[in-house]
């Protein structure tokens, strides 16, 4: 064979090699661009779906959150409201006319009292209602009651909206209407939400 032919022969199969190459690489990088795109394909699917995911968790998550915002302040307001309806309740009793006042504040002494020796401590608003006239009928109801009847209305004020306080040496007992109101309040306040907002309220 002549050089001409041999280089000829290695020209072509170097051609023929060349070819083969080619062909394999676009083969297979056809195969990776496949492949390439449907996982790329797989990634947009898996991304939408947690990008709704998402999207749903949010809003259920801010209804979530909205709802117990508007849970709170149903609650704020009816606390207000009851509040309200505690203060009215305070502000009636301290105003009664002064033979209802006088009483009502008889009745919580006749049980507040233990021996019959305590002062009272009134506000100054009072001083026209729980007079002496008062004392000495009060006196007069716990003597027949078996107590010494010697109940003192003291010199002495206090900055209250009602009521009283019964002090016996260093032993002071509150009946402020404030106090009084106060003890009660947790048994009345179911009482009061159902009167102003119905059953369950």
């Amino acid at each position: 064979m002549g050089v001409e032919k041999v280089t000829t022969k290695i020209d072509a199969d170097a051609r023929s090699r060349a070819e083969e190459i080619i062909a394999e690489a676009k083969r297979r990088s056809e195969e990776i661009l496949t492949t390439a795109r449907e996982e790329i394909q797989q990634i947009e699917a898996e991304t939408e779906r947690l990008s709704q995911a998402a999207e749903r968790e949010e809003s259920e998550r801010l209804i979530a959150l909205a709802t117990l915002e508007g849970r709170k302040e149903v609650l704020t307001k009816k606390r207000s409201l009851i509040e309200q309806a505690f203060e009215r309740a305070l502000d009636h009793l301290a105003s009664q006319q002064k033979d209802a006042y006088q009483k009502m504040i008889r009745n919580i002494l006749l049980r507040a009292v233990e021996t019959g020796e305590e002062e009272i401590v009134t506000s100054s608003d009072d001083r026209s209602r729980i007079d002496d006239a008062f004392i000495k009928d009060l006196n007069k109801r716990l003597a027949r009651n078996g107590k010494k009847g010697k109940i003192t209305l003291s010199s002495e004020t206090l900055p209250i909206r009602g009521g009283f306080l019964l002090r016996s040496g260093r032993k002071e007992i509150d009946c402020s209407l404030d106090s009084l109101l106060e003890t009660v309040r947790e048994e009345l306040e179911v009482d009061v939400s159902e009167l102003l907002f119905g059953q369950g309220g």
